[in-house]
């Protein structure tokens, strides 16, 4: 990394300015004549990570929340507030109310998306008689305002020798990026930088978001917010959404060996589908594949109804 770099990133991390993003990757180290020193598994786990700046007009006061969301935090022990909600109590608070979702046309968004769908799988898919219609065919209405597009500047921190495969390992690469962003916790003369007020967000896959969770568990009988962690909140990206829904579906519908005796079972229109790939399918999940069955699988559905 650039000395213009580490100090242009010390400039924003010292606003509060940033969004973090993290992920792991594995190299593989080949040794021609194996020695005492590299004789030893070749494979290595580091951890790549960018950084970018907030957009759309946030600023940094934006997410001057911290101490509001570590009252009703479930790993704080002494708030008066705090409650560990069970599962399904976190999604019926998280999931919008049906009021919220009625559009100006009575239906509620998840109705009409549904006949947004039929209609463009009829013009697609159907006689070509109805293919005259997809210029009428406009996209669903948007819950509020779109979100405008901008070019999000996007810096890359250095490579770093943690694996986040564990706990322990996201926090080492948490600490290191902060440290690397002008927000580490320095010694004397320099004054650490206080993130009292302050949610940072990161990014990352469904495993991230975990380990990040058990990391402020374990850390919460630390003494400060900083090294409890309380700063750091996952951010669930959209594919990864994806990824686990898609593999609800595969556990529920293909896995299960009990969903699959109807013939009108969603195992019995993969097979037909899928038919080589149907009986590795159904016992390994792969996204890919599992994701676009899944779509195809659901327009045969729609035009069977109609």
């Amino acid at each position: 990394m650039s000395a213009e770099t580490t100090k242009q990133l010390s400039v924003l991390g010292r606003t509060l300015y940033l969004l973090y993003a993290y992920d792991n990757f594995d190299i593989q180290e080949k040794h021609s004549t194996p020695t005492l020193e590299n004789d030893n598994d070749p494979l290595r786990h580091l951890t790549s990570a960018l950084v970018f700046p907030f957009q759309h007009g946030v600023v940094p006061e934006d997410l001057w929340v911290l101490e509001g969301f570590w009252e009703s935090d479930g790993s704080n022990d002494t708030s008066e507030t705090s409650t560990s909600y069970t599962r399904s109590e976190m999604w019926s608070k998280i999931l919008p109310q049906y009021s919220e979702l009625v559009s100006t046309e009575g239906l509620d968004r998840h109705h009409e998306f549904r006949v947004w769908l039929f209609l463009r799988n009829l013009i697609e898919h159907r006689p070509t008689y109805f293919q005259k219609f997809r210029s009428e065919l406009l996209l669903p209405t948007p819950i509020g305002e779109p979100i405008p597009v901008e070019k999000t500047p996007i810096t890359p921190l250095q490579s770093l020798d943690v694996s986040n495969l564990t706990v322990t390992g996201n926090i080492d690469t948490i600490k290191n990026l902060l440290e690397q962003t002008g927000l580490g916790e320095y010694e004397p003369p320099i004054p650490t930088i206080s993130l009292d007020p302050q949610v940072l967000l990161f990014h990352g896959d469904l495993g991230t978001g975990d380990r990040i969770n058990s990391a402020k568990q374990w850390q919460s009988i630390k003494g400060s917010p900083r090294t409890c962690l309380q700063f750091a909140f996952f951010i669930m990206g959209l594919f990864h959404t994806k990824m686990a829904c898609t593999e609800a579906i595969w556990r529920v519908f293909l896995k299960d060996p009990k969903a699959r005796h109807k013939n009108t079972s969603f195992y019995s229109d993969f097979r037909i589908l899928r038919p080589r790939d149907s009986s590795t399918l159904s016992g390994t999940f792969k996204f890919r594949p599992i994701y676009d069955a899944i779509g195809h699988i659901g327009t045969c559905r729609h035009l069977d109804c109609l």
